[in-house]
């Protein structure tokens, strides 16, 4: 197809809501966040990695945690549980390795 109507297509579904590059990331940080119990730092360097502008992510990440959508300190305490970690060591090493504190 031209190179005009791949353009026109691709204008048409971003008017339609199939395009949305904030909702994509926004879905990314939620999935990484509460599903593989990573931290923001984690988040952060994983999506930066994928072409995401720092700003960007900060603003997925704030308005997810604001909403109540994503909870780092509730997804921390369940990947500690999950991990068996009980030591003060033991959670310090996990806050590290996942993200949750640099």
């Amino acid at each position: 197809i031209s190179r005009e109507a791949a353009d026109t297509a691709l204008d048409r579904l971003a008017e339609l809501g199939y395009l949305d590059e904030q909702r994509q990331l926004e879905r990314a940080v939620e999935r990484e966040a509460n599903y593989k119990l990573r931290g923001r730092y984690y988040i952060k360097r994983k999506l930066s990695a994928k072409g995401y502008s720092s700003s960007a992510i900060n603003r997925a990440i704030e308005r997810l945690t604001d909403s109540g959508e994503v909870g780092f300190a509730a997804n921390f305490e369940t990947l500690a549980e999950k991990r068996g970690a009980t030591s003060e060591e033991e959670r310090y090493a996990l806050e590290y390795k996942f993200g949750y504190r640099i």
